[in-house]
């Protein structure tokens, strides 16, 4: 797939994508691998009224390990998990490929896109935590997206000076009458599983 902007004037905007992939219903029984990556940052406003076990502001060294408020850790690949819970995390210097295993039934969803255009990736973990309409307390997915963003703070914060900008850039400058393209995949493969690992081989592209 291909994105392109066209800006009627020069700007600074953050920009991401924003695919969501369902989670079947069983707690653990999908395995999310975002590839090589140094921290994780949970979200600086937390996620009320909706639950979170995350603890709120904070920088954790992995996804498999991340901070919760009560001192102990929460294995973000390892979804669904057993409680609601409404977590948004940011990963700096993200890899530019993400899998999901459904590990149960035997196929993997493929995310791949460029760094360069997206250095970071949002996640939005989506389990059941929303009560509002239309969510209803049903929703179960995770948000893969790849982003040049302070998390989904807008365009004053990315664009300006923040803890995130100094790591990796958190807004693109566009060009008035400039076309500005990025590509991205989707792909579908199917899975020999055993235990938490697929040995995977490409069936379908999307």
């Amino acid at each position: 797939m291909e994105l392109e902007v066209l800006p009627r004037r020069d700007c600074l905007l953050p920009i991401a994508l924003h695919p969501i992939l369902s989670l079947p219903l069983k707690p653990g029984s999908a395995r999310l691998n975002i590839g090589p990556h140094d921290t994780v940052w949970s979200h600086p406003l937390g996620s009320d009224p909706d639950p979170c076990p995350l603890l709120v502001d904070d920088v954790s060294p992995n996804l498999a390990g991340v901070i919760c408020r009560d001192g102990s850790e929460i294995d973000l690949t390892s979804l669904p998990l057993a409680e609601p819970a409404e977590c948004r995390v940011l990963v700096p210097n993200a890899s530019g490929r993400v899998t999901l295993d459904r590990l149960e039934e035997g196929w993997q969803t493929v995310l791949e896109w460029n760094r360069a255009d997206f250095p970071s990736l949002m996640l939005w973990v989506s389990n059941r935590g929303r009560k509002g309409s239309p969510w209803n307390g049903r929703h179960l997915a995770v948000g893969v997206e790849p982003c040049r963003a302070a998390f989904d703070l807008g365009p004053t914060i990315s664009a300006q000076s923040n803890p995130v900008a100094s790591i990796v850039s958190t807004a693109m400058a566009f060009r008035a009458g400039k076309v500005w393209r990025t590509a991205y995949a989707v792909s579908v493969r199917s899975c020999t599983v055993q235990g938490s690992l697929s040995d995977c081989r490409k069936r379908a592209v999307a």
